[in-house]
């Protein structure tokens, strides 16, 4: 939708929209334990309409785009560290352990919504596989090809939002996944387009490598899955914005 690598959940404030939203919940006891992947979809959505409606001035500029989601998402880990703060201490302690993305003591029920939402949204996930395609060209060639542009950028929206928001309801915001796997799947296809199933395979991979390595690198000490990913999705991150930077340099020049 964006046009760019940056924009990937954790980068442009859904999953911190889930997050804080999951959050609050815990911190005020506003919903039952099986209603929090509910409550971080809609956290995720109200971030994704923020960052939209901020960015949004007569176009949707990738650059724009980012920067107004790396603001709202600092924002958001903001008010995640008042409510830990402000909070009841066992639960706070709780929040935090989720915060970090860890797939610890998660079993087949928190697998059970996943598996609802992936098979309810398999439909709209074979549109966006087709749809994505010419959402990627420039708005005036998407035009003369006679896609109907916002209605095709607001399902992708919507529908890669819903996805990211129940993932980290599930298990935690697990960092970098969003970033690194499209990147993965298009360098091992070696396709212009992101191939959305080959991306998916890639991030389940990842997750499972990071998983197994956070179990036995420091047995019996478990770390959680996000800090594996965390710690090789970082520097990929600080690459990427270099070399997105050198080459707006470039062109520009």
């Amino acid at each position: 939708v964006a046009r760019n690598p940056l924009a990937s959940p954790d980068v442009i404030g859904v999953t911190h929209g889930a997050g804080a939203a999951t959050v609050a919940a815990l911190s005020f006891n506003a919903v039952a334990a099986d209603a929090l992947p509910y409550v971080s979809v809609a956290g995720g959505l109200a971030a994704a309409l923020l960052v939209y409606v901020c960015a949004w001035r007569g176009g949707l500029h990738s650059s724009r785009f980012v920067l107004v989601g790396i603001g709202v998402s600092v924002a958001l880990g903001s008010l995640t560290q008042l409510l830990l703060t402000k909070g009841d201490y066992l639960v706070a302690q709780q929040a935090k352990v989720w915060l970090t993305g860890s797939l610890n003591s998660r079993g087949y029920e928190e697998a059970g919504p996943l598996v609802v939402v992936l098979l309810v949204g398999l439909p709209a996930a074979l549109w966006a596989a087709r749809a994505q395609r010419g959402a990627s060209f420039d708005d005036d060639t998407a035009t003369a090809l006679g896609l109907r542009l916002g209605r095709v950028r607001l399902g992708l929206t919507v529908l890669g939002v819903v996805l990211a928001s129940v993932a980290t309801g599930a298990v935690g915001p697990v960092d970098f996944v969003a970033l690194l796997a499209p990147q993965i799947a298009r360098r091992l296809t070696r396709t212009a387009q992101t191939p959305l199933l080959s991306s998916a395979l890639a991030g389940a991979l990842i997750v499972v490598v990071a998983d197994l390595l956070a179990r036995r690198l420091f047995s019996p000490v478990e770390l959680p899955t996000g800090v594996l990913t965390a710690v090789v999705g970082a520097p990929y991150l600080m690459w990427l914005i270099v070399r997105t930077r050198s080459r707006s340099g470039g062109i520009s020049s």
